[in-house]
């Protein structure tokens, strides 16, 4: 009678996760180890917010028109088509970033445990039955015995 391992322990097949993805994790936290004190400033400066926020907006300045209709001139006659073209630049500075805070002060102090409460049905306490006697129902139950009478837990 032939004999099948399950799963396959020692033949081809899939590698577990931790082996497949060893190198490309281990690549990944060596990048992250060498640009730390960059990502903690990084980090730090999210947190802290204040910082200049610049977006452009570039088209190309043969799609740029003054007027429209008929009496339309393009914008910048001089320039080749192609080249772009500054239409729009908005500055602002960021707001503090709370994410950012949160991460910072839960990495020094540790997350906070959240607290829990459990009740029973429509909001009433959870009963809880004796352990003593619940372990000596168990007992007598294994050894064959019948139950024994309510105050008999022993103890």
């Amino acid at each position: 009678m032939a004999k099948f391992k399950v799963g396959n322990p020692g033949g081809p097949g899939r590698k577990p996760k931790a082996d497949k993805f060893a190198r490309p994790i281990a690549r990944a936290e060596k990048q992250i180890a060498d640009r730390l004190p960059e990502l903690i400033d990084n980090m730090l400066m999210l947190a802290c917010g204040g910082y200049e926020r610049i977006e452009e907006e570039w088209q190309p300045a043969g799609s740029l028109y003054i007027g429209s209709g008929k009496d339309s001139v393009k914008m910048y006659p001089d320039l080749p088509d192609g080249e772009l073209v500054l239409v729009k630049r908005k500055r602002s500075i960021a707001d503090r970033d709370r994410a950012a805070n949160e991460y910072l002060i839960n990495r020094i102090l540790g997350k906070p445990t959240e607290r829990q409460e459990f009740s029973g049905p429509e909001g009433a306490p959870i009963e809880v039955s004796d352990a003593r006697s619940i372990l000596a129902e168990r007992l007598a139950r294994r050894a064959g015995r019948p139950d024994p009478e309510p105050g008999e837990g022993g103890g």
